[in-house]
């Protein structure tokens, strides 16, 4: 898995040994912790990227700036502010949290560690795994969703100009200019994604997050128009499954559709758990 290989390397390598002294544990029980989490969590990913909703909601995480400072700075990683931070992942991902506890006592059983040091580390690796997503996804939005239509505007991206307002006119028609050279939405007339006035400006839709000071992060905008769907993605295809094929392709599960998903899901994965048991009681008596 890409992203597991991501949380591993990063910190200069030494992400692994940080969490282990953060968390008070050995090492190579934290790396055994680590897989066996991220593997829960992807799955989870996976589930919630079957409905637009919940596509929307894991885009919308990927704009929180404190899965970045979980990933990259080791001082962040036992904080309150990262373990509120890595809770609202979970709220998202799983939403019960005695579904969080039953995973963290799952993995306390294979690796040995105590379950209560893995519901405090639970939050924190899905911050990292987040942080992790995070980072590799800014290239790949950037140049996969470039070309969407309508969507360059809403989005900023690395390497992109920033948008500026278009002041109208004061005293005639065509005198206002937009800075930085930015194509005018809807070509300056009307329609486009949510209309524009003869000037080019953009006019938000209900439940659009409206640029400013109350934009919370880069990836509103697209989370909205994900919400919203019906958006195309170069090529053909939806926005929905190019985003989901650039998710899974980091967290090692295939765009198969959403029927084809839930198939493997509950009748391939069970078959494949209940395996492990039955061998895992074969080989080790238990």
């Amino acid at each position: 898995m890409e992203i597991e290989a991501a949380i591993k390397s990063a910190q200069g390598g030494a992400a692994i040994d940080n969490l282990a002294s953060a968390f008070g544990i050995p090492p190579d029980k934290a790396a055994s912790a680590v897989t066996a989490m991220t593997a829960v969590l992807a799955n989870r990913v996976e589930r919630n990227t079957l409905s637009r909703g919940g596509l929307a909601d894991v885009v919308s995480l990927l704009g929180n700036s404190d899965v970045g400072r979980a990933i990259a700075d080791p001082a962040h990683l036992a904080t309150a502010e990262m373990a509120e931070s890595g809770n609202h992942i979970l709220d998202v991902l799983i939403g019960d949290k005695h579904i969080s506890r039953g995973i963290a006592e799952r993995v306390a059983r294979d690796t040995g560690l105590d379950a209560a040091t893995l519901r405090r580390m639970l939050p924190v690796v899905a911050s990292m795994m987040v942080g992790g997503l995070q980072n590799k996804t800014q290239a790949l939005f950037s140049q996969k969703l470039r070309d969407v239509p309508g969507l360059g505007v809403l989005l900023p991206l690395p390497g992109d100009p920033v948008p500026q307002r278009y002041d109208a006119p004061s005293t005639a028609p065509g005198s206002g200019e937009w800075s930085n050279d930015l194509p005018r939405p809807g070509g300056g007339s009307g329609g486009g994604m949510g209309g524009s006035t003869g000037g080019g400006v953009l006019l938000p839709l209900p439940g659009d997050n409206v640029p400013g000071s109350t934009r919370r992060n880069r990836y509103d905008d697209l989370s909205d128009v994900v919400r919203r769907g019906g958006t195309q993605a170069p090529g053909g295809g939806s926005l929905d499954g190019l985003i989901r094929s650039i998710l899974g392709g980091l967290l090692g599960f295939k765009n198969r559709g959403v029927i084809s998903s839930l198939i493997y899901m509950f009748v391939v994965r069970w078959l494949l758990n209940a395996g492990k048991r039955i061998l895992s009681r074969i080989v080790l008596g238990r």
